[in-house]
């Protein structure tokens, strides 16, 4: 004889349906946590991979910004930031 039917009515316990109801909704949970989990772990990577390209296009422009430049050239720059940079 099945332990969770109740001998009276041949069907399940109350105390059964609702453990096998907690089992399913407990389960269904997990396999959303882990889907939600998952997606937020590419998001996570999608956006450090777009800070990162963001990061390298700056620096590409700076290095272009500053090609072809001579020291003299790049000593006013900086000595013009500099004043700038003070005086505020």
């Amino acid at each position: 004889m099945d332990p969770d039917l109740d001998p009276d009515t041949d069907r399940l316990s109350e105390s059964s349906w609702s453990r096998n109801w907690e089992d399913q909704v407990l389960e269904e949970y997990l396999s959303d946590r882990e889907a939600l989990d998952q997606q937020s772990k590419l998001e996570q990577d999608a956006s450090a991979q777009s800070l990162w390209l963001s990061f390298q296009n700056s620096a590409s422009s700076v290095a272009n910004l500053y090609k072809g430049l001579t020291i003299e050239d790049l000593t006013k720059s900086c000595s013009l930031l500099l004043i700038i940079v003070v005086s505020n």
